[in-house]
């Protein structure tokens, strides 16, 4: 069992590596750029083009996206090696250049050029937004510099090269100075960046949204499988046809229901005495944000009040699935053969049903409890963004929309951990259950 157990952690810590590499490299090939957004919000502080400038490539070095993304990329022979570290004007103007003359080393000479006569940031801007090489050359005519290197190297730039560069594929190794390796470097030692909007660190912003998604979804889920066991059993146990047929009834009717229109329905009818005072049951949306100071039990006693009516949504929508599984569990179980040969015994009833046929029927619900979890957390989006809940989900949904990629990818990488803990935790329990299950997969 023991090697069971190291084989499954190693495939969880594969999977893992496989999930970071494929969201970091998706995070990155956004076509957004959330640095020179972040830097909008600066132009209007006054800051000069050149400062705004310098205050790009320092942020841009800073997080890592001078670099290249992976430890290896495919590119064309005519790609410019440099595109990585350089502006966003600058990068879309050497990316036009080259798809026209297939002449990079030329280009990146120019590149260099420029920067070292220093020029006024208009004429740089203008350079940028030339289309063509000829757009080029009339700009360095109307600069009116003498300088011959440049001059040649403008004339250099006119000089087409091969158009077969273009559809050559090239194999670059960059080796370990990659955005990748550096980032995996940081989550390793514990360090996930910082973020992108307020320059705070990730993992504190990450962390104390957990505080509260823990407190919502691990009540929800107790509440879930005690509540919905019971009522399984209830079902199952009673003689009267209509108290079965009741409970499915109302359980299904609450998981036919969408849970962002339940939380509505509960935030218009029981936060407010708009329909009477007698609706008036729970306190608003929101909670006291501020629990220093205090336990986690102590800070969950004075937000109860807030969260009963998020509870409810995640809890009512999900009780008709295990009051399912229990309740065909137990009515198959009842018909089995061996219940009718520990009858033929003498064993009392209660003791059959509460010894064999109850733990038998519970057994798929081993499996529920690992699907749970990730099913808890995307339905606490919704809700922690309807009830105003700083959670997990509504950093995730804000973090989404700004762009603070560090932010969201510590979050994915959060919950791919816990879903991967949570099917190894029922593959140990199948086998505690049952020692003929094999979790050697």
């Amino acid at each position: 069992m023991l090697v069971s157990i190291l084989k499954r952690c190693i495939s969880i810590l594969l999977n893992l590596l496989v999930i970071s590499i494929v969201m970091f490299i998706a995070s990155r090939s956004l076509h957004q750029d959330p640095i020179l957004e972040r830097l909008e919000g600066k132009s209007e502080l006054l800051l000069s083009p050149d400062q705004l400038k310098r205050e790009y490539v320092r942020l841009q070095k800073y997080y890592g996206y001078d670099l290249p993304l992976f430890y290896f990329g495919i590119e064309r022979l005519s790609s410019y090696p440099k595109v990585y570290s350089m502006t966003p004007q600058a990068a879309s103007f050497v990316q036009k250049i080259t798809a026209q003359t297939a002449n990079p080393e030329s280009l990146e000479r120019f590149m260099q050029l420029v920067d070292s006569l220093d020029l006024p940031e208009n004429q740089v801007r203008t350079l940028f937004s030339a289309q063509s090489v000829s757009g080029v050359a009339s700009w360095w005519a109307q600069l009116g510099i003498q300088d011959q290197d440049l001059e040649k190297n403008v004339q250099a730039l006119g000089k087409r090269k091969s158009f077969i560069r273009h559809f050559v594929p090239v194999l670059r190794w960059y080796g370990r100075s990659n955005q990748y390796d550096r980032w995996l470097s940081r989550v390793l030692q514990g360090d996930f960046g910082r973020s992108v909007v307020d320059d705070q660190p990730v993992r504190s912003k990450v962390y104390s949204a957990i505080y509260w998604t823990l407190l919502l979804n691990l009540t929800a889920l107790v509440l879930i499988f005690t509540m919905g066991i019971v009522l399984g059993y209830f079902a199952a146990r009673s003689n009267a046809r209509w108290v079965s047929r009741l409970i499915s009834v109302v359980s299904y009717i609450f998981f036919a229901v969408p849970i962002f229109w339940l939380a509505t329905l509960m935030i218009v009818f029981f936060t407010t005495d708009d329909y009477g005072s007698w609706t008036h049951w729970f306190a608003s949306v929101g909670v006291m944000e501020d629990c220093s100071g205090l336990s986690i039990i102590g800070c969950f006693g004075e937000n109860f009040r807030y969260m009963i009516l998020p509870i409810l949504c995640l809890t009512l929508p999900s009780l008709a699935y295990i009051i399912r599984q229990v309740y065909v569990g137990i009515t198959s179980e009842k018909k089995a053969r061996y219940v009718l040969f520990l009858k033929s015994l003498g064993h009392p009833k209660s003791a059959i049903f509460f010894k064999r046929i109850l733990p038998n029927a519970l057994i798929p619900i081993i499996t529920l409890i690992g699907q749970a979890i990730p099913a808890l957390i995307s339905g606490s989006v919704v809700l922690e963004i309807i009830f105003n809940i700083p959670g997990v989900g509504r950093l995730l949904y804000m973090s989404i929309f700004a762009q603070d990629w560090n932010v969201v990818m510590l979050m994915v990488l959060i919950v791919a951990v816990m879903t991967m803990l949570g099917y190894l935790v029922v593959d140990l329990l199948y086998k505690l259950v049952n020692p003929k299950i094999e979790i050697d997969r």
